[in-house]
């Protein structure tokens, strides 16, 4: 019994250790001399996260897949490609995002969602950065 109080006591002030560690030095800028400021807590509390402006060089794509009737299709592998493909699969909203640099990419399957027929490869149109999927049940 007094072992399983160490190992307890022991787990919790481990727990509590990387509680500490991992979090941020309170929303104050390391670099005090830097004139970059901290827009954290202005931004949080919009709690809209798309009227920010990307500030770091990227762009956000996403890709909505639907069915037939416009139900979204979540759990779907979509991959984002230029020489290389990275893969995510989509929210229960049928929504996949990435944030990358901005440039021309194709979106494909990785595994095509059971029971559904795709096309080889899917273009965003322009400079387009969203993109709309709707899917046709597989013959």
């Amino acid at each position: 019994m007094r072992m399983m109080r160490m190992i307890c006591v022991l787990l919790l002030a481990l727990c509590l250790l990387g509680t500490l560690c991992a979090c941020d030095a309170g929303g104050k800028n390391p670099n005090p001399d830097s004139s970059v400021t901290d827009d954290s807590s202005a931004d949080a509390s919009t709690g809209d996260e798309s009227s920010q402006p990307a500030d770091d060089g990227k762009e956000t794509y996403t890709v909505t897949v639907l069915d037939a009737d416009g139900n979204p299709v979540s759990g779907a592998m979509v991959q984002l490609c230029k020489e290389t493909c990275i893969p995510t699969m989509t929210d229960a909203n049928g929504v996949a995002t990435w944030s990358l640099a901005e440039d021309e990419y194709k979106v494909s399957f990785a595994i095509a969602p059971t029971g559904y027929a795709v096309e080889e490869a899917y273009y965003f149109e322009g400079d387009a950065t969203e993109m709309t999927i709707t899917l046709q049940a597989a013959e």
